[in-house]
């Protein structure tokens, strides 16, 4: 999946949440977030994503599935994202 979309829908099920007073939408994305939060750090440019990520989380943990790193498209809004949230 495009980074930028994993961020997208973060924010948009947070906000649908806090609409609809039910946590099952932010439970459901809270585990992709707290995947990305983990490997951060752990990508081979420290404190970027790689603009593609695996979101099929075998074993309970994504796979960051690039090299391919993006401070513009498919990239950017990411960051905005996590800053909204």
């Amino acid at each position: 999946m495009p980074l930028a979309g994993l961020g997208s829908l973060n924010l948009e099920f947070i906000r649908l949440s806090i609409i609809t007073d039910n946590p099952k939408y932010a439970d459901a994305i809270g585990h992709v977030a707290s995947e990305m939060a983990r490997t951060q750090d752990d990508t081979s440019v420290p404190g970027l994503w790689p603009t593609t990520v695996d979101t099929s989380c075998a074993e309970g943990l994504c796979e960051l599935t690039s090299n391919k790193y993006s401070l513009g498209e498919s990239g950017d809004s990411t960051f905005e994202y996590v800053l909204k949230v």
